[in-house]
C-alpha cells in the first residue's frame, strides 16, 4: 500500500478508482466489511482502491491531543490497512479551510476531479461536508451529475453490540480487552520503540522493556495485562504493566508500558515492539513495600504463565 501524505500529489488513475472515506479509526469489524466491499467491487472493475482520511483528524483540530484518543496511531493503520488490500492511502489534514468546504465542492473537487472516483463506498451514517451538510441523500442526488457510483455498507453488529469506535474506546479504558477484541476482530495492540528504564525491573528480577504511551492513542484502563510480543518475526508470551508505576514513582509520573518477556533476557532497547492485549489481570496498586510488589510480580507472572497453558491445551 501507499501512503500519500499530501492530496495535491495523488496522480488518479486514467479508469478511476474506487473510494471510501472516513476516520476509520481502529479498522474494527464495521470499517473491515466497508473496505472488504470496496475491494471486491475494485477488483471486479479492474480498479484501484483508495482510502481517504485525515491527518491531522477531526479530533485533534477540535480538541488537541492531550488525551489519547484514536484506537490506531497513522504506523498502526497502516499496518492493518495492508493486508486487506488497500492500493493506496490518501491524508487529508482537516484544517480551518477543509471545514468550511460546502459538501458539493467535496465531492466535486476532491472526490470526482482530484481523485477521479467512479463508485464511493461509505457507511450508511457517511456525512461530510461544512457542518455535516452532506449525507448519503445528496450524494445520490449528485451522482448522476458527477458520474459517480454510490454503494452503502450497513452497520455491523456483533450480539446486538454497534461495532463503532466510541464503544471501542469506552470497552479499553475499562479494562474489557477481550470484549474490545470481539469487535476489533484482531487483539488490540500498540506498535512502540524500547527506550531505557531506571533498572527497577532489573533489581526486582524481572526484566522490562519500556514503551511510551503515543499521546495520540487511547489508553487502556491502568493496571496488568497477559499480553503476547512481537519481536521482528517471533511472537512471546508476556505479562504487562500500564500506568505510573506508583510504588516506584509515587503517581507523579506519565503513563508508560512496562513489558515483562516470559523466559526471555536479551537486551530489547532501540528495537520495535508490538505488545497484543490479551487479558486484564488487575489493577494497578501501590505497595507498601519493594519486596511487595516483587511478591505480587511473581503472583502476576505466575497467572500469564498459566494463561498461556491453558491456551495451547
Amino acid at each position: 500500500m501507499q501512503t500519500v501524505s499530501n492530496i495535491s500529489d495523488f496522480i488518479p488513475a486514467a479508469n478511476g478508482c474506487v473510494l471510501t472515506i472516513g476516520v476509520f479509526d481502529g479498522i474494527h469489524l464495521g470499517h473491515r466489511a466497508v473496505i472488504n466491499r470496496a475491494k471486491g467491487i475494485a477488483i471486479a472493475a479492474w480498479r484501484e482502491l483508495v482510502l481517504l482520511t485525515f491527518d491531522p483528524g477531526p479530533k485533534e483540530f477540535f480538541f488537541g491531543t492531550d488525551e489519547g484518543f484514536y484506537l490506531l496511531t497513522l504506523k498502526e493503520l497502516e499496518h492493518e490497512l495492508t493486508p486487506l488490500g488497500v492500493d493506496r492511502m490518501v491524508l487529508l489534514p482537516f484544517d480551518n479551510r477543509f471545514r468550511e468546504l460546502s459538501a458539493v465542492e467535496f465531492l466535486r473537487d476532491y472526490v470526482r476531479i482530484g481523485l477521479n472516483a467512479k463508485t464511493l463506498v461509505v457507511g450508511n451514517d457517511f456525512s461530510f461536508g461544512f457542518r455535516k451538510e452532506g449525507n448519503i441523500e445528496l450524494v445520490k442526488t449528485l451522482g448522476d451529475e458527477l458520474g459517480l457510483e454510490l454503494v452503502t455498507v450497513d452497520e455491523v453488529a456483533v450480539d446486538d453490540v454497534p461495532v463503532r469506535s466510541t464503544i471501542l474506546r469506552k470497552l479499553i479504558r475499562e479494562g474489557r480487552i477481550e470484549d474490545a477484541n470481539r469487535l476489533l476482530d484482531y487483539v488490540f495492540y500498540v506498535i512502540g520503540i524500547v527506550g531505557p528504564g531506571q533498572g527497577v525491573g532489573k533489581a526486582l528480577n524481572c526484566r522490562t522493556a519500556n514503551i511510551e504511551w503515543p499521546i495520540s492513542k487511547v489508553k487502556p484502563k491502568r493496571g496488568v495485562y497477559i499480553v503476547k510480543a512481537l519481536i521482528g518475526s517471533v511472537e512471546y508470551p508476556a505479562v504487562a504493566d500500564f500506568g505510573v508505576r506508583p510504588t516506584v514513582t509515587g503517581g507523579d509520573a506519565e503513563d508508560r508500558l512496562e513489558v515483562h518477556l516470559l523466559d526471555f533476557d536479551d537486551a530489547l532497547e532501540g528495537k520495535e515492539i508490538i505488545v497484543k492485549f490479551l487479558h486484564f489481570i488487575r489493577d494497578e496498586e501501590k505497595f507498601p513495600t519493594m519486596d511487595a510488589l516483587a511478591k505480587q510480580i511473581a503472583d502476576d507472572i505466575a497467572k500469564a504463565r498459566e494463561y498461556f497453558i491453558s491456551e495451547k491445551s
